[in-house]
């Protein structure tokens, strides 16, 4: 009776995990429609390399330093995995963008079925529906997925680690998904790594403080060493063979303390947990209140889960060890996930934000973390309790999807970024696409001329330094080359304009949203046909600048 007890659950568990998996995807699919997907900055070395891959040329972008020979450059910024995901669909014959959508919507549905598994491996189905809702209400799910960015896949990754993390030790195959999994998310973004320590974390801790009392494990020191060496055999053999194998690029990052704006980071980070916790609320007023007394809640909530939970273990309760499991799981891979943030920004970039990007898999954590609390709590605490909970959540629910809402609009009706109106329909651009073939070009929104008109071209310095502006003019010179300026500022490069004036460089030709600039000495480029001045206004922001991974 047991025994098929079990198999209807796990056969309404895959059932489920199929339906909330096609359904996730399906609305990625929908979201990113034309004007969509959204396009920044990172998208351009996504797709750009995936093109590179497909076609047999390696991992190079149409994209170099101002001082480089060469308008193309390799993939540094980021890892290939996500480029190489989407260069799969190029070589079946698809565009790039929508190849990306396809990894974007395949992504989208593992992670909503991962998490189902691993809510419903902690003992809790229902916990694990409930995740779903919070995390499919989350508008930075919907800035994650309405971009091409690498946040779905890496996501579906991150999840799956978590199922197969929450699994008994002793279950088959345990050690190598997760050896597997973990490599795979570092070759997707270099956060990933944090997943190889949770590899080695779960392997070392071992079963230490977990299940009945009595039969708690107590491995030796060499035992722990033993295992841990095991568990990280696929992730260290994966990443010697692609040190030797994977091209040489410049150097993206300088070790060294980053000490600086490491207050206004960290207050970006509480912005953005705010937001998710009071979602529409103005968190400098009234919100913020809102957001610390959910905060407070949540604390609460979790707090008795892990008391209730440690309990039910210790006496050997069946399910309370299954709940231990989950917990466990997902206090690994937190801890580690946001170890290596918070040492790379202290040591590795000084840029790194805490924005909805950096913060996905957090959310995707506390959805299962909450969901399964949430339940446990309804099912023991009295009928008054559980329909203030139940308010309360509900009107999480309400204003979530409002503020989810507000964003799928701005994709559905204008793209993103360099999608957007103001881009596709730019003058600059469209005057940059009829010049000659072979024109060198430089610019402080390379992406926007090559998602537009598919030309390569350099970037601008990143810093003022002596004797600048006379070299950068003496290169346009010796090229013969034109300086794209847009009127919105990159906040990575130095001033466009700035350079320009400082460089003596004159116009070439002058629109309503930039100027093409060129050195004194050289005459004005032809361009084929008319440009059409359908532009009334500069575009109206500026794409977040790109960020290693």
């Amino acid at each position: 009776m047991k025994e098929r007890l079990f198999g209807r659950l796990r056969a309404v568990t895959l059932g489920l995990a199929a339906i909330a998996g096609l359904a996730a995807g399906a609305a990625v699919l929908e979201l990113t429609e034309p004007p969509g997907p959204g396009l920044d900055p990172d998208a351009m070395q996504y797709l750009s390399a995936a093109q590179s891959i497909a076609h047999g040329d390696g991992l190079r972008i149409p994209l170099a330093q101002w001082s480089s020979p060469d308008t193309t450059s390799t993939l540094a910024h980021f890892p290939p995995g996500y480029s190489a995901a989407i260069a799969v669909g190029i070589r079946a014959g698809l565009s790039p963008q929508n190849s990306a959508r396809l990894v974007m919507a395949a992504g989208s549905g593992v992670a909503a079925a991962a998490m189902l598994f691993a809510a419903t491996e902690g003992g809790t189905l229902l916990g694990g529906l409930l995740a779903l809702l919070i995390i499919a209400l989350t508008p930075a799910m919907v800035i994650v997925t309405g971009s091409i960015l690498s946040e779905p896949l890496f996501l579906a990754l991150f999840a799956s680690f978590v199922w197969q993390l929450t699994r008994p030790r002793a279950a088959r195959g345990r050690m190598v998904f997760l050896g597997v999994l973990a490599t795979a998310a570092a070759f997707v973004r270099y956060a990933g790594m944090s997943l190889v320590g949770a590899v080695l974390v779960d392997a070392f801790v071992g079963d230490a403080w977990m299940g009945a009392t009595e039969s708690r494990e107590r491995p030796s020191l060499a035992e722990r060493a033993r295992r841990a060496a095991a568990a990280l055999a696929i992730p260290v053999a994966a990443f010697a063979l692609w040190s030797l194998l994977k091209p040489r690029g410049g150097e993206i990052r300088n070790i060294h303390f980053y000490r600086d704006g490491l207050g206004d980071t960290i207050a970006q980070g509480v912005t953005t947990v705010g937001q998710w916790l009071a979602p529409g609320e103005d968190l400098a007023r009234a919100g913020a209140v809102v957001a610390i007394a959910v905060a407070v809640a949540v604390a609460a909530l979790i707090v008795r889960e892990l008391r209730v939970v440690w309990r039910g273990a210790a006496a050997g309760t069946p399910q309370a060890v299954a709940a231990q499991r989950l917990l466990r799981a997902i206090a690994i891979a937190k801890v580690c996930y946001l170890g290596l943030v918070g040492a790379s920004r202290l040591f590795a970039d000084g840029d790194i934000p805490l924005d909805e990007r950096i913060l996905a898999p957090v959310f995707v954590l506390g959805a299962i973390a909450i969901g399964a609390a949430l339940v446990r709590w309804w099912f023991a605490a009295g009928r008054g309790l559980t329909l203030l909970t139940a308010g309360i959540m509900a009107s999480w629910v309400i204003a979530s999807a409002k503020q989810s809402k507000w964003w799928v609009d701005i994709y559905r009706e204008d793209g993103g970024d360099f999608a957007s109106r103001e881009w596709r329909l730019s003058p600059l651009i469209e005057y940059t696409a009829k010049l000659p073939a072979g024109t060198i070009l430089y610019s402080n929104w390379p992406s926007a001329i090559w998602f537009h008109t598919g030309r390569a071209s350099h970037q601008l310095p990143t810093d003022e330094v002596p004797g600048l502006a006379a070299k950068f003019r003496a290169k346009l010179a010796a090229e013969h080359a034109l300086f794209i300026a847009f009127h919105v500022n990159a906040s990575d490069v130095v001033n466009a304009d700035s350079l320009a004036a400082r460089a003596g460089l004159v116009p070439a030709a002058t629109f309503a949203d930039g100027v093409a600039w060129r050195a004194p000495a050289d005459s004005v480029p032809p361009v084929t046909g008319r440009i059409k001045l359908v532009l009334q206004r500069p575009p109206s922001g500026a794409p977040r600048a790109t960020r290693p991974q």
